[in-house]
């Protein structure tokens, strides 16, 4: 349980800081598509945007307008990406951990196995 709010709280807190990188550089994004400028822009726009593109599903309404709110918007995205990834890392190391520990009674057959083989061995 401990690992499920630590992913969610890092998503939200990723939201919560491109929400504000967004809304300083509000001037680097359009409105739509049609190319009106965001003038200024409201802080739950950028909230839609940053929230969109952390759930990968793409951003919609507002678009870069300029260079740096294309990289301020592929900085994000491969963060999706890398913190995707180490979740799933994490998940993965924790099933292993529940799932892969062996039990007394497994070492205990091992060392068993461990000695006929010696024993075969040595004849």
């Amino acid at each position: 349980m401990k690992l499920l709010l630590a992913g969610i709280s890092v998503h939200l807190g990723l939201i919560l800081i491109f929400s504000l990188i967004y809304w300083f550089f509000g001037n680097q994004f359009t409105k739509d598509v049609s190319g009106k400028r965001l003038i200024p822009g409201e802080f739950i726009d950028y909230l839609f945007i940053s929230l969109t593109i952390q759930a990968s599903i793409g951003y919609q309404g507002i678009a870069p307008f300029t260079n740096i709110g294309k990289m301020i918007l592929i900085i994000q995205q491969f963060t999706v990406i890398m913190t995707n990834i180490l979740v799933f890392y994490l998940i993965h190391l924790h099933v292993f951990e529940i799932y892969g520990k062996k039990t007394p009674e497994d070492n205990t057959n091992n060392n068993d196995n461990n000695n006929e083989n010696t024993i075969n061995t040595v004849m």
